[in-house]
């Protein structure tokens, strides 16, 4: 068993910490002294995590709003740029940038048997009113609706 130290003794954790090259090894030798610095707060002062974790880039508006310029809809920003839409979406930006494209139309069996009368068949429905396509195929409707022939 190794030796135990004073842990408000700075100078003595620091001298039974130098035979440790990282938290792993520490506490495979010794769990007790790992569970003490972890616990009182003190072994990321005296052991620091070498993890290096995934930290995603964040993006400013700044730079996301100068690839949007050219844009009329959120599909040319996909279009454009694949990580500054991402971001943007995922940070809600979007909706600053083209408040206009919101979707908030909620379909309805009704409505979409009425999307379905004005289109040919079902990829022209898909095409057209992508929304009602997909609440018709969730609901199990497609088989059912009548096309315009």
């Amino acid at each position: 068993m190794a030796k135990a130290f004073n842990i408000s003794d700075t100078e003595s954790v620091r001298e039974y910490l130098s035979k440790f090259s990282t938290r792993g090894e520490l506490s495979k030798k010794n769990t007790r002294h790992y569970l003490l610095l972890k616990n009182s707060g003190l072994l990321d002062q005296f052991l620091p995590s070498k993890q290096r974790g995934r930290h995603k880039k964040v993006i400013e508006f700044s730079v996301i709003e100068s690839f949007s310029i050219g844009c009329k809809n959120r599909t040319e920003l996909h279009k454009v740029d694949d990580k500054i839409y991402r971001q943007a979406l995922r940070t809600g930006e979007i909706n600053k940038l083209f408040p206009e494209t919101k979707n908030t139309e909620r379909w309805s069996k009704d409505k979409v048997f009425l999307a379905a009368s004005l289109c040919r068949n079902k990829s022209e429905l898909n095409d057209v009113y992508r929304g009602a396509y997909n609440f018709a195929r969730e609901n199990k409707l497609l088989f059912k609706l009548k096309f315009a022939r």
